[in-house]
């Protein structure tokens, strides 16, 4: 056989014998610049001879077989020139989770299931970020997740256990727009997501508003990049209000907006969530820490941690941005704010009192009171005392 063959194939559907069986498992010894490989065989042992060849090969872009064990599945997904997989009927999958090199890979292991399929989980992560990578990914999860099944939903083209802490700003031409996600808006019964781009996201506040319309189930929302941003981003705080308004279930919101534009008031009047505890900040910019902490407070009035990235806006040449300690001087208001309303508790004033003994909150709600509840019923972890971190 030629050791140069670079496309394979074999079936074999009746008598099957042993020596059919052995060309099989050593097929990577006679052929090992194969990279187009189809095997089909029926055979009580065919799963394992299969699974012996695909082992033993690394160079594969194609590959077509039957029953393969779960080491032979996990080698494909390191394989990192695969671009086509055929792999038998995967009608009982509920749950997917896969990293690997390429999002494609994902994308092609999608492609395998019926359509409609009622997933319920689907975790992806690559390790190089790709703008196709992501279209055809979110088309394919469209067209094979039946809408009302979805519940989970984690796509990241960076891993973070690899992820270099200095990889620089983001570029614009190669981040996530918001039309490329719109087809996830379908399903409606998403209640965590986690989108995680190396160089971020393009949202505006229109679209932010849509998904939190579309998910109306969402108890967490994470987008995350690990570089700092290229300029400022489009949305703004504004989008709270939105999430405030549609999204009555969620803990936990993580997006990159620009918190140098901060509305007057609240646009809406008395919306506030009264679910949302944690917010993720990430490189988000800031110039007026007290103003921002008073919007907050009107929105976001449970808030009891503020999880944030210090970032560099601008050209080099420029004054650096103190992002950083804007937001920490926030995080730290809300733990004043926190200390406050139980020593008001104990001492059981009034809660239009609350401007007389902390000025900076003067603007905060009456109804507000209910962050009084909060720290009657929330004990302090042993050892915490002193801390800022609540």
């Amino acid at each position: 056989m030629n050791p140069n063959l670079s496309q394979v194939s074999i079936a074999r559907w009746f008598d099957v014998t042993p020596a059919d069986l052995s060309l099989v498992a050593n097929l990577p010894y006679w052929c090992p610049s194969a990279t187009s490989v189809r095997i089909s065989i029926q055979h009580r042992n065919a799963a394992t001879v299969t699974s012996a060849a695909v082992l033993r090969w690394h160079t594969l872009s194609q590959l077509d077989v039957g029953s393969i064990s779960k080491d032979a599945f996990l080698h494909i997904g390191t394989l990192p020139n695969l671009r086509f997989l055929s792999l038998p009927s995967l009608s009982a999958l509920r749950e997917i989770a896969i990293r690997s090199q390429h999002l494609s890979f994902c994308t092609q292991f999608l492609k395998l299931l019926a359509p409609r399929s009622p997933l319920f989980d689907i975790t992806f992560v690559s390790l190089e970020p790709s703008l196709a990578g992501w279209t055809d990914l979110v088309n394919t999860i469209t067209v094979t997740c039946c809408p009302s099944s979805l519940r989970s939903l984690e796509i990241r083209d960076y891993d973070e256990l690899y992820s270099d802490s200095d990889v620089g700003h983001a570029s614009k031409n190669l981040a996530v727009y918001g039309d490329t996600l719109k087809p996830l808006l379908t399903f409606s019964g998403v209640t965590h997501a986690q989108l995680a781009a190396s160089h971020g996201f393009d949202f505006d506040d229109h679209f932010l508003e849509g998904l939190a319309v579309a998910w109306p189930r969402l108890q967490s929302l994470r987008v995350d990049t690990e570089r700092k941003p290229d300029g400022l981003p489009r949305a703004t705080l504004a989008c709270l209000v939105s999430f405030a308004r549609h999204c009555h279930h969620i803990e936990w919101l993580q997006l990159t907006v620009n918190a140098r534009d901060i509305p007057a008031s609240n646009p809406t009047g008395r919306i506030a969530s009264n679910t949302l505890l944690t917010l993720g900040v990430g490189f988000s910019p800031i110039s007026s820490p007290l103003k921002v902490a008073a919007f907050l407070s009107g929105v976001l009035p449970k808030l009891k941690r503020i999880i944030y990235y210090a970032a560099n806006y601008g050209d080099e040449s420029e004054e650096p941005d103190t992002s950083g300690l804007g937001w920490s001087e926030i995080h730290f208001f809300i733990f004043i704010h926190f200390v406050i309303m139980y020593s008001l508790a104990r001492a059981a004033l009034r809660p239009t009192d609350r401007g007389l003994t902390l000025p900076m909150f003067v603007d905060v709600r009456v109804e507000e009171a209910t962050w009084t509840t909060m720290a009657l019923t929330t004990p302090t972890p042993a050892g915490n005392e002193g801390k800022r971190s609540l």
